[in-house]
């Protein structure tokens, strides 16, 4: 049994190649007259996600506006489809959801390695994480002091405490801190990265107010 297509393609090339007329060539192939002269037409929506896409692609920091604006003078699009339209096919398209940016750290002026020459000169703070079976994780705090060995450029590190939760935020940093200063005495400098919980403005404070170099 021929298929509709084939019947199709087979009016399509006696009209290109031998000339006949539609009616003439749809009645050979079996075919009414109107499917042979129908024509099918992409969706327009369709095109103009597209074109949106394309423009999103080339420039991936413009927001909507300058992607209409573009759409409308370099692209061609029909002068009836306003912003409203192209806002909606923008939206189903999820372009309007805000890009995730990446937070500047502060910078910090790089520092020579300070030689230790006595106890309590230099703490190093520093987190671990891990998961539970349940699949929740918690965090590990570790709080080390170095200290010399009995050579000037040999250090080894002694663990001071290591506070284990789900959350440690600056505020519980700073009571295991004031913890850990009650038995070894204060620390002329605290070591560090630059997590969000060491560059807090409470952290910072704090040890401005205790004379601890941060």
């Amino acid at each position: 049994m021929v298929k509709p297509v084939q019947r199709r393609k087979l009016a399509d090339w006696l009209v290109r190649e031998k000339k006949l007329s539609q009616r003439k060539a749809a009645r050979i192939a079996g075919i009414s007259r109107r499917m042979l002269s129908y024509q099918s037409k992409k969706d327009p929506q369709d095109q103009l996600k597209n074109q949106i896409l394309a423009i999103v692609e080339q420039h991936p920091y413009w927001g909507f506006w300058k992607v209409y604006h573009y759409l409308r003078k370099k692209r061609n699009i029909n002068q009836k489809v306003n912003h409203k339209r192209v806002w909606r096919l923008y939206c189903q398209l999820q372009l309007n959801l805000p890009r995730k940016r990446s937070k500047r750290l502060p910078e910090r002026i790089q520092q020579p390695l300070t030689q230790l020459k006595k106890r309590n000169q230099i703490w190093t703070l520093d987190f671990m994480s891990d998961a539970l079976t349940d699949g929740r994780s918690f965090r590990t705090l570790n709080i080390d002091l170095i200290r010399v060995q009995h050579r000037l450029d040999e250090y080894n590190r002694e663990c001071l405490a290591i506070e284990v939760d789900f959350s440690l935020p600056a505020l519980r940093i700073i009571r295991v801190l004031e913890r850990i200063i009650e038995a070894y005495g204060k620390p002329e400098k605290l070591r560090c990265d630059n997590g969000p919980e060491f560059i807090s403005t409470k952290l910072n404070e704090w040890c401005e107010a205790q004379k601890i170099e941060l």
